[in-house]
C-alpha cells in the first residue's frame, strides 16, 4: 500500500460519512475533529488528526463509498452500528471489512483491508468539535484531490508504458527481468522476445549487449531462451537471401554484424582474386574482413604446420603467403 492510497482513503473514509450530495451545492454541516491511524505488519503509521466539515444529518455512507475506485457493498445497519464490505479496483486493487460506532457527537471505528502485499487495518474514531459549516466544502476538496490523483495516475502509466515500449525497441531486456523489474507488462516483455527472433530485433539486442554485458543472461531469464539460439536460426534465414555481388546490403549487414561461418563462406566464393573497386561498396567490408581473417588465422586447415616444425617453416610461409594474396587481389 502505497502512502498516496493511505491518503486517498483517509480523506474519503471523513468525505463519505454524509447523505449523497452534488459536489456544487451547499449542505449544512458542523466542525468534527478525527483521528486515524494505520497498521499494516505489525508496524503502526503515525496517528493523524485533522479537522473538517461533517454534514449536521450524520453519518449516512461508509468511509470509501465516495472513491469511485472502490464499490462498497452489502452495507448493515443496525442501531448505531454500521458495518459494510469493498472490493477497490486499480493499479493496488484490495478487498476490506469495516465497521462504525457513532453517537450523536462521536464514533470509532476500523477498516480492515486485504492487498497482496500484505494486511492493512485503519482505526478511525471522531468528536464533534461545534461550529456551523459547509459540509461539501469537504466534498469538493476529495473530488479535487481525486481528479488529481486520477491525472498522476494516468501520467504514470504513459510513463512506464513509455519505458516499457523502449525496452523493446532497444531489446533492453534489464527492464523485464528481476530483480528490479521495471517494466512489468509481461505482453511487452513478450513483444520484445518475439522482436528477438526477428533480424532487426537481434541487431538493436547485439547493439545493446555491447554495452550491458549482463544483456544476455537477463534476455535469456526472461524469454526462457538462449539468445545465441535465435541468432543461429537467423543466421541460416538470412543466409539463403545471398545473391552473390548482388546480395542486399541488409543482408550483407546482418551477416557481417551476427554470422561470421555465414559471412565466411559467401566471400570465399564472391571475394578471392577481385580487386577491390570491382567489389560493390556494401560487398567489401565482408571481403576485407575475410582477407583480414585469412592473413592473421596462421595456418590453414590441411595446410597447418606440424608440431615439430620451426615457426616461420615453409608450410606457414605459404598460409601467410595465401592470404596476402587475397589482400593483394582486393587491392589491386
Amino acid at each position: 500500500m502505497s502512502i498516496r492510497n493511505v491518503l486517498r482513503l483517509a480523506l474519503c473514509a471523513f468525505a463519505a460519512l454524509s447523505t449523497s450530495v452534488r459536489a456544487a451545492d451547499t449542505e449544512p454541516g458542523v466542525w468534527w475533529e478525527h483521528t486515524i491511524q494505520a497498521e499494516m505488519g505489525g508496524m503502526s503509521m503515525p496517528a493523524t488528526t485533522s479537522k473538517s466539515c461533517m454534514p449536521k444529518a450524520g453519518i449516512q455512507e461508509p468511509p470509501g463509498a465516495a472513491d469511485d475506485r472502490c464499490k462498497v457493498t452489502d452495507v448493515k445497519h443496525s442501531g448505531n452500528k454500521m458495518t459494510w464490505k469493498m472490493v477497490c479496483s486499480g493499479p493496488e486493487a484490495m478487498t476490506g471489512t469495516g465497521e462504525i460506532v457513532h453517537t450523536k457527537d462521536s464514533f470509532k471505528g476500523k477498516m480492515s483491508m486485504h492487498m497482496p502485499q500484505g494486511d492493512m487495518t485503519m482505526k478511525m474514531s471522531g468528536k464533534v468539535l461545534g461550529g456551523d459549516c459547509d459540509a461539501s466544502a469537504t466534498k469538493k476538496q476529495v473530488a479535487a484531490f481525486q481528479k488529481q490523483q486520477a491525472a498522476q495516475q494516468e501520467q504514470s502509466d504513459k510513463t512506464f508504458a513509455a519505458i516499457c515500449q523502449q525496452g523493446v525497441d532497444e531489446m533492453l531486456f534489464r527492464l523485464f527481468a528481476p530483480p528490479l523489474t521495471l517494466c512489468k507488462d509481461k505482453a511487452a516483455a513478450a513483444r520484445a522476445c518475439d522482436r528477438l527472433s526477428t533480424r532487426d530485433g537481434y541487431l538493436a539486442y547485439r547493439k545493446s549487449a555491447g554495452s550491458d554485458p549482463e544483456l544476455p543472461g537477463m534476455a535469456k531469464k526472461v524469454c526462457k531462451t538462449d539468445p545465441d539460439s535465435y541468432r543461429e536460426k537467423l543466421c541460416v534465414q538470412v543466409a539463403k537471401e545471398a545473391r552473390g555481388l548482388e546480395t542486399p546490403d541488409d543482408v550483407l549487414e546482418f551477416l557481417g554484424d551476427s554470422c561470421p561461418d555465414e559471412a565466411r563462406a559467401l566471400a570465399k566464393q564472391e571475394c578471392a582474386g577481385r580487386k577491390f573497386t570491382g567489389i560493390p561498396p556494401a560487398f567489401r567490408k565482408v571481403c576485407v574482413e575475410y582477407a583480414r581473417q585469412d592473413l592473421g588465422a596462421g595456418n590453414d586447415k590441411g595446410q597447418g604446420a606440424s608440431a615439430s616444425e620451426p615457426q616461420d617453416g615453409p608450410a606457414k610461409k605459404a598460409v601467410k603467403e595465401k592470404a596476402k594474396g587475397v589482400l593483394r587481389g582486393l587491392f589491386q
